[in-house]
This record gives C-alpha cells, sequence and structure tokens, in this order.
C-alpha cells in the first residue's frame, strides 16, 4: 500500500498561518501608527509596541530619534515638573506648559543629533572615564550616590545609566562648544575687552557691581552681576574651579568657559555654596554656530 505524503500540504498550512501573522503584525503596527501620530496615544501597549518597532519621532539628515527615546525624555521632563514644581498637566496653564515643554524636548534632541554628526565628521570623541569623571562630579554635588539615586528616581524616574546617558550627550555639547567658540584668534575683540575691563576691576574693586552694569553681556548685569547663592554642579564647570577656589571678595583673572569671558568675585561663603557675581564679554556663540547647524539641516518631525 503506498504512502500518503503530507509534506505539501504541512508546507502550504504553515505558509498560510506565517503570512497570517505577517498581516496581522502590519495591521497592528499601522493601527499604532495612527494611534501615535495622529491620536497621540499613550498608554502600557504603546510603550511595549515602541520597544520593538522604531517608530520615528524625528529625523536630523537620516538619523532618527524613535518614539520611545522622545517619550522617554518627555516623561522624565514632565514627571519633574509634577514632582518638583508642582505642575497640573490638567490645568489650562499646565496644558500650556506640557506644549511648551514637548517643543523644547524635540528641539533639544534635534541639537543633540546636530552635535553627534558634527563630533563623528570631526573627530570628536568621548570615553566612558569622560561620562565616568562628569558623573563623579554630579555625584558629590548632589551629596553621594545614595542621594543622588533617590533623586533621580523620584523625580525623573531614571536609573543611574538613565542618567550616564543624559550627561554622555551634555559632556558631548561642551566638547563641541569648546571645539567651536575655543579660537581665542576668533574671539580677540572679547579677549582685548575683558583685559581692559579686569584692569578697571583690580584698579578699584568696590566698583565691581558698577563696571558689570556698564560692561557685562548676562542678563545678570541689571543685578551688577550677582549670581545668588549655588553649590558645585550648578556652572560649567570652568566657571566652578575658578569660582570656588577663590576666597571671599577675592577676584578672579579672566575666565573662559564656552559662553565667553569672565571676572568673578566671590561675595560669600555659606557651608557648601558660594555667592558670586560676574563680569561676561561674550565670545563667539555656541548657540549662533548651533542655530546655523539647524537652519542647514534635513530635519523632520513626525510627532504634531
Amino acid at each position: 500500500m503506498a504512502k500518503i505524503s503530507f509534506k505539501g500540504k504541512n508546507l502550504k498550512i504553515t505558509s498560510i498561518a506565517i503570512g497570517s501573522v505577517l498581516i496581522l503584525v502590519i495591521v497592528v503596527a499601522g493601527v499604532m501608527a495612527l494611534g501615535i501620530y495622529k491620536y497621540h496615544w499613550k498608554n502600557k501597549v504603546v510603550d511595549f509596541v515602541t520597544e520593538v518597532i522604531p517608530y520615528p519621532a524625528i529625523k536630523v539628515n537620516g538619523d532618527t530619534v524613535t518614539v520611545k527615546e522622545y517619550n522617554n525624555k518627555l516623561n522624565a521632563i514632565a514627571n519633574f515638573q509634577q514632582e518638583a514644581k508642582k505642575v497640573d498637566f490638567n490645568s489650562a496653564e499646565g496644558k500650556k506648559t506640557y506644549l511648551d515643554l514637548q517643543e523644547k524636548i524635540s528641539n533639544q534632541l534635534i541639537e543633540d543629533l546636530v552635535i553627534g554628526q558634527f563630533a563623528a565628521t570631526n573627530g570628536i570623541k568621548l570615553t566612558n572615564e569622560d561620562v565616568n569623571n562628569e558623573y563623579k562630579r554630579l555625584e558629590q554635588a548632589n551629596g553621594g550616590e545614595s542621594e543622588l539615586k533617590k533623586v533621580l528616581a523620584n523625580y525623573y524616574q531614571w536609573s543611574i545609566q538613565d542618567f550616564k546617558n543624559q550627561i554622555y550627550y551634555t559632556t558631548l555639547r561642551q566638547k563641541v562648544a569648546e571645539k567651536i567658540t575655543g579660537d581665542d584668534n576668533q574671539n580677540k575683540e572679547a579677549k582685548d575687552k575683558i583685559g581692559q575691563i579686569l584692569a578697571e576691576v583690580k584698579a578699584d574693586p568696590s566698583k565691581f557691581g558698577d563696571l558689570a552694569k556698564k560692561y557685562s553681556q548676562d542678563p545678570s548685569a541689571a543685578n551688577g552681576g550677582d549670581l545668588g547663592y549655588f553649590g558645585k554642579g550648578k556652572m560649567v564647570k570652568e566657571f566652578e574651579d575658578a569660582a570656588f577656589a577663590l576666597k571671599k571678595d577675592e577676584i578672579s583673572g579672566v575666565v573662559k568657559t564656552v559662553y565667553g569671558y569672565h571676572i568673578i568675585q566671590v561675595t560669600d561663603i555659606k557651608d557648601k555654596e558660594i555667592k558670586a557675581r560676574h563680569i561676561l564679554i561674550k565670545g563667539k556663540s555656541f548657540q549662533d554656530w548651533l542655530d546655523a547647524q539647524k537652519k542647514n539641516a534635513d530635519i523632520k518631525k513626525y510627532l504634531s
């Protein structure tokens, strides 16, 4: 008696099953895309699906920020607004704040991509040591690892690794900014001017506040350059290092940061904080450079 073969039938059934699954996946992906992009769905199902499917939120010169990455950043900052600033996103004012927040997060992620692309093409790299060193500095400024973990979990719902991912982008931004603004030849006018102001300050330190009002290009100029009290981790590193090295009433030399050239005076020291004022003469603007880069970039936003 001849044997009956089921191989052909099994293969056909398997093909139909696979085809059905693929069709289902495509339909689900399409429905989710409609929900995400048109109806702005936000729920656990969306969170799960965006873990698997890299829906684009933003593209810059072909590089992508996924919906997952966008939502993670937005949710963290929104959580901070709710927990630390007690913002009610259900109120009329809160809804406006949330829309502003969405725009700010979108712009920040675009800038991160632009900066990353420039760094890649100009040989600017970060090592794990760079990130860990900045993490240690911020950890110390926030009362140690245990306290930092509490702040990150309660206010941002971030792990230490999430925080280090953010540090990567802020540190890379700093490195690129240093390259863009670091050429003293391009900032000769600003450098000469701050040198002249320093001579005036040294000649009569009591006029520091008046000279800040007269010359400083920082918004604090109206208050005589007063920055109030601040602890470590609140200012850019070069400014912080110079300020915390000063004694009360002592005046620094010229301090260069990505913002330009500063003269700093510490007016009070309290526990782990200092009170300082400064005079700023802006050099070549990193933000102007960044705005020009964004203007010339091919940017696509998929979330309205």
